[in-house]
C-alpha cells in the first residue's frame, strides 16, 4: 500500500493531492483519492524464488506536482499481512498510528532526487552509522545521531536516496528521547513528592537538595514536562527550610551570646578569688565561683578554658589547706576547751525579800569537777548585791541577774526577784545527790549511805531545810541529808522547808 501527499501539505484529511494505491501480491490494484486512477499507476509483482515473500514495483504519475530534485513529498508505505481475507498485521515505513488511510498528516517526508548515486562510499558510511545507532536514548547514541545528521546533510539529494532508514532512525530516536525525557521528569516528580513535611533535619534537607539537583540536571525540554504547581512544591519546600534554618541560626546566635555571657561571669568570679586564705571572705569567693561554674550547661562549661578552671580547683585546694593550717595553729595556741566545763543553777530564777540575804545560790550552783568559781557578778547592784562567796542581798524591789564564772570559763546565770513581802518555800524537790535524779524511795544495804540533795523553790527561801527519820534504829539522817542504813527494816525520811514536806521511803536489807 502506497500513501502519497504530492504537495506535502500534511493536512488532516484527504484532498485532491492525496493518493492511496493498493497493490496485492497478485498485482491487483485498488485506489483511494480523487486523483487515484488506473492510468496513473503501473505495477508489477513477483514471488520470491524460495516462496517466502514477493516483490512489488510501481511507477506513479504526478498529477499535482512538477517534480524536480530537492522537492519534498508526504510518503508512507504499508504492508498488509492477511490470510483468507482477514488481516493478521501491518508494517509501515513511517506511520505507527494506522490512520494513514484518512489522515495525511501522519505520513513521513521524502525528498525527490535526480539521477544516480554519485558518492556510494559516503552513502554506505551513513548507512553503516544508521545500523550502528541503538534504539536507546543514550549520550553515545545522541552523538552518533548528530554525526549521522551531519553526514546525511552533506549528501546530494540523489545520494540521499541511497540512504536506508534515516527518517525511521530519527523517529525511533525521537521516541526514545521522549521516553527518556518523560522518565527523567517522572523521577524528579517522585523526588519532589518525597519531600513531604519540611523539618529542620538533615534528612529533610537531603530530600530537598536531591530534588533540586535532579531538576537542575534536566534539559530544557525535560523541565517543560514539570508542571508549575509541581515545581512550586520544590521552591516552597526550599523557602520553608531556609526560614527554619534562619530561625535556628538566630536562636543559636542568641544562645551563643547568652552562653558567652554566663561563661564570662564565671571567669570573672574565678578571677575575683585572688589570694586565698582561711577567711570567710575567701571561702565565700571560692564557693561563689564553684557554684556559678556548676550552674553552667555543658555547652557553657566548654567556654571556660581549662587554665581558668584549674585556677578554681587550685583555689579550692588552697582554701582547704589554709583552713587545715589555721585549725592546727588554733589547736596549738587556744586555751583548754571551756565547753567541757559547765556551771548550772537548778532554776532559772529565784526570789528574796528586800533587806534579806541568802547563801543558797552558792550551795545550789553545780560545776564540773576540777573547776572552781572565780567570780560572782550582779547586773544591778541597786537591786541585788552579791559577794565573792555568792551571798546575795536584796536592796530594793526589782530584779537583777547574778552571773557565775568558773576558772575554766564556764558560766551560769539566774534571775533574782526582790520582793517587798516575806518569801517562803513553795516547793521541795529531793534528789539523789550522786545521780541528780528525783528520789521518792530507796533500798540500802546495812551500813551503806545515801546523800540527799534538796532543791527548794525559790532557791533563796529563808526557810531552813530539816531532815527527820521515822525510825532511827533502821536509818538515820544528818542535818546535811546523809542517810545511813542501820539494820534491816523500813523507815521514812521527812524533808521539810517551811510548810512544804517531802517523804522518802527507805528500805534496809
Amino acid at each position: 500500500m502506497l500513501f502519497i501527499d504530492e504537495l506535502n501539505e500534511k493536512s488532516g484529511s484527504f484532498d485532491d493531492n492525496d493518493k492511496q494505491y493498493r497493490v496485492s501480491y497478485k498485482n491487483l490494484q485498488t485506489f483511494n483519492g480523487t486523483s487515484c486512477k488506473a492510468e496513473n499507476i503501473v505495477s508489477a509483482t513477483k514471488e520470491k524464488e524460495d516462496g517466502k515473500g514477493y516483490y512489488i514495483e510501481t511507477a506513479i504519475k504526478w498529477t499535482a506536482l512538477s517534480p524536480e530534485a530537492g522537492k519534498l513529498i508526504g510518503l508512507d508505505v504499508q504492508i498488509n499481512d492477511s490470510k483468507d481475507g482477514s488481516r493478521l498485521g501491518t508494517l509501515n515505513w513511517y506511520d505507527a498510528s494506522g490512520n494513514g488511510y484518512q489522515n495525511p498528516s501522519v505520513y513521513g517526508t521524502a525528498v525527490l532526487a535526480d539521477g544516480d548515486i554519485k558518492n556510494q562510499n559516503a552513502v554506505n558510511a551513513v548507512n553503516e552509522l544508521i545500523k550502528a545507532l541503538g534504539a536507546d536514548y543514550t549520550a553515545e547514541n545522541k552523538e552518533l545521531l548528530k554525526e549521522i545528521d551531519q553526514k546525511y546533510a552533506a549528501l546530494s539529494f540523489a545520494d540521499r536516496a541511497g540512504v536506508s532508514g534515516y527518517l525511521a532512525a530519527k523517529k525511533t530516536f525521537a521516541a526514545a528521547e521522549a521516553g527518556a525525557n518523560n522518565k527523567a521528569a517522572s523521577d524528579v516528580k517522585e523526588l519532589i513528592n518525597a519531600i513531604g513535611k519540611v523539618e529542620l533535619a538533615e534528612n529533610s534537607k537531603a530530600l530537598i537538595d536531591a530534588a533540586r539537583k535532579a531538576y537542575d540536571a534536566l534539559t530544557e525540554d525535560q523541565k517543560k514536562l514539570i508542571l508549575a504547581e509541581e515545581l512550586k512544591v520544590l521552591t516552597d519546600a526550599e523557602e520553608a527550610y531556609d526560614a527554619l534554618d534562619a530561625a535556628a541560626k538566630a536562636e543559636a546566635e542568641k544562645k551563643a551570646k547568652e552562653d558567652a555571657a554566663k561563661a564570662d561571669a564565671v571567669k570573672k568570679a574565678i578571677a575575683a578569688i585572688g589570694k586565698v586564705d582561711a577567711s570567710e571572705d575567701s571561702k565565700a569567693k571560692v564557693e561563689a565561683a564553684r557554684k556559678a561554674y556548676a550552674a553552667l550547661t555543658e555547652d557553657q562549661k566548654k567556654l571556660v578554658e581549662a587554665s581558668q578552671l584549674k585556677l578554681l580547683t587550685e583555689a579550692e585546694a588552697a582554701y582547704q589547706q589554709a583552713v587545715e593550717e589555721s585549725k592546727k595553729t588554733t589547736e596549738e595556741t587556744k586555751p583548754e576547751d571551756a565547753t567541757k566545763y559547765v556551771a548550772k543553777f537548778s532554776a532559772k530564777s529565784t526570789s528574796i525579800q528586800k533587806r534579806k540575804s541568802s547563801t543558797n545560790l552558792a550551795k545550789d550552783i553545780a560545776i564540773t569537777a576540777g573547776d572552781k568559781i572565780v567570780k560572782w557578778k550582779t547586773s544591778n547592784k541597786k537591786v541585788v548585791t552579791v559577794t565573792n562567796k555568792g551571798k546575795i542581798t536584796g536592796k530594793k524591789v526589782g530584779k537583777a541577774t547574778i552571773t557565775v564564772t568558773t576558772d575554766k570559763g564556764a558560766k551560769a546565770s539566774i534571775t533574782v526577784y526582790v520582793k517587798a513581802k516575806k518569801v517562803t518555800t513553795k516547793k521541795v524537790t529531793v534528789k539523789n545527790a550522786k545521780t541528780d535524779r528525783v528520789v521518792k524511795k530507796a533500798t540500802l544495804k546495812k551500813g551503806k549511805k545515801l546523800t540527799l540533795k534538796v532543791v527548794t523553790n525559790p532557791i533563796t527561801t529563808p526557810d531552813k531545810v530539816t531532815f527527820k527519820s521515822s525510825k532511827k534504829s533502821v536509818a538515820t539522817v544528818t542535818n546535811k541529808g546523809v542517810i545511813k542504813a542501820k539494820k534491816k527494816g523500813k523507815a521514812t525520811i521527812t524533808v521539810k522547808s517551811g510548810k512544804k514536806t517531802v517523804k522518802v521511803q527507805i528500805t534496809v536489807k
